[in-house]
C-alpha cells in the first residue's frame, strides 16, 4: 500500500469507531437476527476480514484499479431536506405506460422514462429531453453524461440517473523481474474499478436539464428499487485489503465510502457507507465483499437516509413496495444452495435487517422471487453430477415465512424439470408458473394459494420454451421466447399463447414466428410492452431473419384475444434498415403513438397499425 493511500485512510477507524457506539460483543450479537452477527466495534470487523482475508482471490496486479475516493472523519449524519423536488401531480388515469416493472408501485430505472408530456431518454450517453404529445417526437434538449449503463428514474419534476464510473490508476509498483506466479501471490482482487454515481437533474425549465448535486458510492451497482420517492440502492462493494500485509490493513482497506456533490453550493459531505454497528456477516462465510442496502429518500436530497451492510456477494434483487430481497449463491462441491436476506422498510423510511435464510440450488433471475402476504416464494434449480448419470438437476418451488430472524422453509413442491433448468418464472397471485427447458419446453402450473401446502396442478410440454412470461387478459399468458425442434435445438424467437383457465390442463392456443433469431425481452423484462387498453404487445427483435437474410432491426406489434390469438398488427424499422445496429432499445405508449427508442433517435408511429411512421434523430 502506497503512504498515499494510507495517509488517506489513516482516519477512518476513530471515525468508524465513533459510528460503532457502545456495549459489548455479547449483547450486540444479541440484539442481531438470527442467521447474521453484527460487528459490535470496528476492532472486531477489522479483525474478521483480516483472518478471512487469505480466502480472497489472487489477481495480477498489473491490472488497473480504480483510486478510492477520501476517506471521510465524520459519521453520516441524517439526511436533509435541501432543495426539495417540486413539480405537477399526473392524472390518475394516464394516457402513456410506463416501465414493464415486477410489482405494481415499485419502479425500476430504465432507459426512457416520461411525465406523459414529455420523454426521457439515454442514447450513447446522452440525456436526451423530447416532446412526445405530437405525433411527430422533438428533441427538446440534452446533456452529455459521465460513465456508462446509465438508467432513469423521475420523481417530482427531477431525474435521477444511474451510471457505473470506470477509473483506472496505476498499483504500487511491481519489480520487473518478478515473474507470473510471484506477481499473482502478491494480493487479493483490489476494490472493484467501479463506481456508482446518482446524477440528479432538475426538468424545470424545458429542454435545459441541470445538474443539482450527485452522489459517488465506491462499488458496482447490483439493482435499484422506488416506492413513492423513496429508493433503495444495493450496491456491491470489493475489499481494497491486501491478504499479505492484511495484519497491517485499516478498517478503511474494507469499508468503502461515498460522496455528495452539491452542485448549487459546492459543498461535499463525505461518509463510510456504513458503520461498524450497521454491518454484519452470516455465520456460513459468504466473502469479504460488501453488500449494502442505502436508503434515499428523492424529495430530501441524495444524501443517503439509512445504510445497511453485510458482508456477502450478490446475485439476484427482488423488491416489494416494503421490502427488498437480495440473494447470493453459496458455493459447494455437490449441490448449490443461495443465501437470501430479507430487508424491510419502516414507518420512517429507514431499512433494517429483518430474516435471512437458505434456498435450495441457484435462481434464475429477480422472477424467481415473490412476496405475498408476508410469504416468500422461491423458484430454483438444484444442479449435480454423478458418474454414469450425467446432470441429476432438479427444479423445486419453496414458500418460505419468518420466524426469529430466520426465513424458515414451510413447504416445497420439487420434481420439475428433471434433467433441466428454469428459463421462466411468473408468480400471478396464487398460482406460480415455471418454464423449464432441455429438449422439451414443459410449462409447470402450481397452486400457491396454501402456502404450507403447494401443489403441482398441470403440466404441458411442447418443443422450445418460453423465457419471459406476461399475463395479457383474464386466463391468457404470453411467453417470448426460441422455438426448437424436439431434439432441443433452437430455431429463432417466437411469441406462445397459452390459455390457462384450466389450471389442471394448460394448452398453448397460438404461435407466431419473430422476424429474427433473439428478443431482447429474453434477457430483459423491462424491453417488453404490454398495454391493456387496446390488448396491445410489442416485442423487439434483433436484425436477421430465419432464411439469413437481413430483416433490420425492429419489432413486431401483436393484438390479443381469445378470439383472434396472436393477431400481428404490424412490424416497426430502423429507418436506414440497418442490421445488428442496435434495435429497438425501448418502447412506450403516448395517446394513440407508438415511440420506439433506437440508440440514434425515437420512431413514432401510429398505435392501431404500426404505420405512419415519424423518425426524429438525436444527433
Amino acid at each position: 500500500m502506497t503512504s498515499i493511500g494510507r495517509g488517506r485512510i489513516g482516519g477512518i477507524a476513530a471515525a468508524l469507531a465513533l459510528l460503532a457506539g457502545g456495549g459489548s460483543a455479547a449483547s450486540a450479537q444479541a440484539a442481531a437476527p438470527t442467521g447474521l452477527v453484527a460487528f459490535s466495534s470496528c476492532e472486531e470487523l477489522l479483525g474478521y476480514a483480516q483472518a478471512n482475508a487469505p480466502r480472497i482471490p489472487r489477481y495480477d496486479p498489473s491490472m488497473p484499479v480504480a483510486p478510492s475516493l477520501p476517506m471521510p472523519t465524520t459519521a453520516p449524519p441524517p439526511a436533509s431536506p435541501d432543495m426539495a423536488a417540486g413539480g405537477e401531480a399526473l392524472s390518475e388515469e394516464p394516457d402513456f405506460s410506463g416501465t414493464n416493472v415486477q410489482e405494481e408501485g415499485v419502479d425500476e430505472p430504465d432507459t426512457v422514462k416520461t411525465d406523459g408530456r414529455r420523454i426521457f431518454a439515454i442514447a450513447e450517453g446522452r440525456f436526451v429531453e423530447l416532446d412526445g404529445r405530437s405525433d411527430s417526437p422533438r428533441v427538446l434538449g440534452g446533456l452529455s453524461l459521465e460513465g456508462e449503463d446509465h438508467q432513469l428514474l423521475l420523481r417530482r419534476g427531477r431525474a435521477i440517473v444511474i451510471a457505473q464510473v470506470h477509473a483506472s490508476g496505476p498499483l504500487e509498483p511491481v519489480p520487473a523481474t518478478m515473474g507470473p506466479a510471484a506477481r499473482a501471490s502478491l494480493s487479493p482482487a483490489p476494490r472493484m474499478p467501479s463506481q456508482t454515481l446518482l446524477t440528479e437533474l432538475d426538468l424545470g425549465l424545458t429542454g435545459r436539464p441541470r445538474i443539482v448535486r450527485n452522489l459517488r458510492v465506491e462499488g458496482m451497482l447490483r439493482a435499484a428499487r422506488m416506492v413513492e420517492g423513496v429508493v433503495r440502492l444495493v450496491v456491491s462493494s470489493t475489499p481494497r485489503g491486501l491478504a499479505d500485509e492484511s495484519a497491517r490493513s485499516e478498517v478503511g482497506d474494507w469499508v468503502p465510502s461515498y460522496r455528495v456533490r452539491n452542485r448549487r453550493t459546492g459543498r461535499n459531505a463525505l461518509r463510510p457507507v456504513a458503520a461498524c454497528s450497521q454491518i454484519s456477516h452470516p455465520q456460513t462465510y459468504d466473502g469479504l465483499g460488501l453488500l449494502t442496502v442505502m436508503t434515499i429518500d428523492l424529495d430530501r436530497g441524495l444524501t443517503p437516509a439509512d445504510s445497511d451492510s453485510i458482508l456477502a456477494d450478490v446475485d439476484t434483487v427482488y423488491g416489494t413496495s416494503d421490502a427488498l430481497y437480495v440473494t447470493s449463491t453459496l458455493p459447494s462441491s455437490t449441490e448449490s444452495a443461495t443465501l437470501v436476506h430479507k430487508f424491510v422498510t419502516g414507518a420512517d423510511g429507514q431499512t433494517t435487517h429483518r430474516a435471512s435464510g437458505t434456498i435450495p440450488g441457484s435462481l434464475l433471475s429477480q422472477w424467481a422471487l415473490s412476496e405475498q402476504e408476508g410469504v416468500l416464494r422461491a423458484a430454483s434449480t438444484v444442479s449435480a453430477w454423478s458418474a454414469g448419470a450425467g446432470n441429476t438437476s432438479e427444479s423445486f418451488v419453496t414458500t418460505y415465512a419468518e420466524r426469529d430472524g430466520r426465513l424458515v422453509e414451510l413447504a416445497r413442491v420439487g420434481g420439475l424439470g428433471r434433467g433441466e433448468r428454469i428459463y421462466a418464472v411468473r408468480f400471478i397471485g396464487d398460482v406460480g408458473y415455471v418454464v423449464t427447458f432441455r429438449q422439451v419446453d414443459p410449462l409447470y402450473t402450481l397452486d400457491l394459494a396454501d402456502p404450507r401446502r403447494p401443489r403441482l396442478l398441470g403440466e404441458l410440454k411442447i418443443p422450445g420454451y418460453s423465457a419471459y412470461l406476461h399475463p395479457v387478459g383474464e386466463d391468457l399468458l404470453l411467453g417470448v421466447g426460441q422455438d426448437a425442434t424436439e431434439q432441443g435445438m433452437r430455431t429463432g424467437a417466437q411469441v406462445s399463447l397459452f390459455d390457462v383457465s384450466n389450471l389442471s390442463a394448460p394448452r398453448r392456443v397460438a404461435t407466431a414466428p419473430l422476424s429474427g433469431w433473439a428478443s431482447a425481452v429474453e434477457q430483459d423484462h423491462r424491453a417488453f410492452l404490454y398495454w391493456p387498453r387496446t390488448r396491445f404487445a410489442f416485442v423487439p427483435t434483433d436484425g436477421s431473419s430465419r432464411d439469413g437474410t437481413a430483416a433490420g432491426d425492429g419489432g413486431v406489434g401483436f393484438r390479443i384475444t381469445r378470439a383472434d390469438g396472436l393477431k400481428r398488427v404490424g412490424a416497426v424499422r430502423h429507418p436506414d434498415g440497418r442490421q445488428y445496429g442496435g434495435g429497438v432499445d425501448r418502447s412506450v405508449v403516448m395517446g394513440r403513438r407508438l415511440l420506439t427508442l433506437f440508440d440514434d433517435g425515437m420512431l413514432s408511429s401510429d398505435l392501431a397499425t404500426l404505420g405512419d411512421p415519424r423518425w426524429v434523430a438525436f444527433g
